[in-house]
């Protein structure tokens, strides 16, 4: 009778060190539950900064493509060209406008060769679109470069700056916008024998 009853009681040990066996070997919907949400995480993340940087790429494709930002690398290229190419330049003392004095092509041109003493003036006119006059001993031809031009409150739309102890540039500094969205960018340019500064900043209302 003894010797049944230690059988016995040896079985249901093995029996339930088995079911305990099987039930470590399992997972509990609460420990699946955990590891879902823990890898859930950074998939978010990973959603979350893909869908972001979408919306910044837009914006940039937007805004490179804009009128307001074609406009502005005109301006800079342009007045960057001329000042490099001239031998002079006067800003009137309100800063209203800078004249370039420097050689032009026979047509008025920028193109070579340039065998005609002439000058480029830049100004703002009343319809606010920023403008280059070439010429001789009078105006000759006309180039609309921007329209939307406007300043900042103090401002001066050409101005002569010194840099570099003691040397001199032609800068310049306004504002472009968008009559449809209303979106500005703030152009400052500057040129001179040794230096060639170009930013455009875009800015929101």
């Amino acid at each position: 009778m003894t010797l049944i009853t230690t059988v016995k009681r040896k079985r249901d040990c093995l029996a339930r060190l088995a079911m305990t066996k099987r039930t470590r070997i399992g997972v509990t919907l609460i420990e699946l539950m955990v590891a879902m949400a823990i890898a859930v995480i950074p998939v978010m993340a990973v959603g979350v900064f893909i869908v972001r940087n979408d919306k910044q790429w837009k914006e940039l494709i937007e805004y490179i493509n804009s009128r307001i930002y074609s406009d502005s690398q005109v301006i800079m290229t342009k007045f960057n060209e001329i000042g490099r190419r001239s031998y002079g330049a006067q800003v009137s003392s309100d800063g209203s406008e800078v004249k370039f004095n420097l050689y032009l092509n026979s047509d008025y041109s920028l193109n070579d060769p340039r065998t005609v003493a002439g000058y480029a003036r830049f100004y703002i006119d009343g319809d606010n679109a920023l403008k280059v006059e070439y010429g001789s001993t009078g105006p000759v031809l006309t180039e609309t470069i921007a329209e939307n031009v406007s300043l900042n409150s103090g401002e001066k739309a050409f101005e002569v700056s010194e840099y570099n102890k003691g040397y001199e540039c032609v800068r310049v500094n306004f504002n472009l916008t968008d009559p449809e969205d209303h979106n500005s960018i703030e152009v400052m340019t500057a040129n001179g024998n040794n230096v060639n500064i170009m930013t455009a900043v875009l800015m929101r209302e």
